[in-house]
């Protein structure tokens, strides 16, 4: 009783990571050239083309940039991350999570990118 209730938490875990890395590579596609997030992804990079020359970038939270839209892995990981601990609480299986969440998201790029 017990294993079937890991194989189900596992497959459950799996649709989901596939279900954020579809939802990660959705927002990246809106942020295109006449989609509806493309002033969002706009209003990042002109943040980052401002930010990424000074010295203090850092202390002007360029480096958030990334996880916010610019980078899709970054994006995605973060999207994970709050997901599952909505989800499923505090668990060390997270990093198992963002993992596939990674990989499902290199799938998608490959073959729809």
């Amino acid at each position: 009783m017990v294993h079937d209730l890991a194989v189900t938490v596992r497959a459950v875990e799996l649709l989901d990571s596939l279900m954020i890395a579809g939802l990660a590579y959705l927002f990246q596609e809106c942020m295109k050239k006449d989609m509806l997030f493309r002033r969002y992804y706009l209003w990042l990079l002109s943040k980052w083309i401002k930010n990424w020359r000074q010295k203090d970038r850092w202390r002007r939270k360029a480096f958030l940039l990334q996880p916010l839209g610019l980078c899709i892995f970054c994006n995605s990981a973060w999207m994970a991350i709050v997901y599952y601990l909505y989800a499923f609480g505090v668990n060390p299986e997270i990093l198992l999570f963002i993992g596939m969440t990674f990989i499902w998201v290199k799938v998608l790029i490959k073959k729809l990118g």
